[in-house]
């Protein structure tokens, strides 16, 4: 199998970051095409607060802008690079995603909870794994010192 396309999901946190970083190293040198998503997860709000807090506008704005910092910064900027910002569950999204636009192989951080944290919180990258289609590739970025 020849990757040709690589989804990499991005929340813009540090670790998200490090495993751009890593999926990049790794096909360096490749005509690999990467897919940079966001997901915008919606929140359980009452119907009034929708009205005057458009959150999933906002959260758009803010991805599309982040896009744009790291594309100026040029850790975008030296591959081949697509960036999305689409609307749903996260594990949901990506494997969608990865579905609809013929996606070789998922690339994604891991956060690394454990106990009752990963109990609360759920792994978006155990469930992306267990449902993709393709390959996933999860890497765990280096543990950053408190």
């Amino acid at each position: 199998m020849k990757i040709k396309r690589v989804l990499v999901p991005i929340d813009f946190s540090d670790c998200a970051l490090q495993g751009w970083d890593q999926a990049v190293d790794l096909f360096q040198g490749t005509d690999v095409s990467f897919d940079a998503l966001y997901v915008v997860e919606p929140i359980i709000a009452p119907a009034e607060l929708y009205s005057v807090w458009p959150y999933e506008e906002k959260q758009k704005e803010y991805a599309e802008e982040r896009f744009r910092e790291l594309t100026k910064s040029g850790r975008l900027e030296a591959t081949n690079v697509k960036t999305e910002v689409v609307y749903g569950h996260a594990h949901e999204a990506i494997i969608q995603y990865a579905e609809e636009n013929s996606v070789d192989m998922i690339v994604m951080a891991t956060h690394g909870h454990r106990g009752l944290n990963h109990f609360m919180l759920g792994s978006t990258a155990e469930r992306v794994v267990r449902a993709a289609s393709c390959p996933v590739l999860t890497v765990k970025p280096a543990q950053q010192e408190s």
